[in-house]
């Protein structure tokens, strides 16, 4: 990846620049404790929520590629609530 955020594409013409990777905008509902604590997070590492949020994500997903399971995740005295709540294959068989 280039120093401007762009990535290099292997066998592109220098000539035509870098590739500017397609970004999207998700949102994630949080309360306003959590929000509160990711402001100030963000702040003791002079970086923006949405630096720390970005690179949260990609670190957790890191882990989960990398093998780690649900009950590597979430602690495991809230691992059956948390599966009643966001469980997608558990809300498809409620559904079906």
């Amino acid at each position: 990846m280039a120093s401007d955020g762009c990535i290099i594409v292997k066998g592109w013409p220098e000539h035509f620049g870098s590739v500017q990777m397609a970004m999207i905008t998700v949102g994630v509902k949080i309360d306003i404790d959590t929000k509160t604590r990711l402001r100030s997070a963000a702040q003791k590492l002079d970086r923006s929520p949405h630096w720390l949020m970005k690179n949260a994500i990609v670190l957790l997903i890191e882990r989960v590629e990398s093998g780690a399971g649900i009950e590597d995740l979430v602690d495991v005295a809230d691992l059956h609530e948390d599966t009643q709540r966001n469980s997608v294959s558990l809300r498809k068989e409620m559904y079906a």
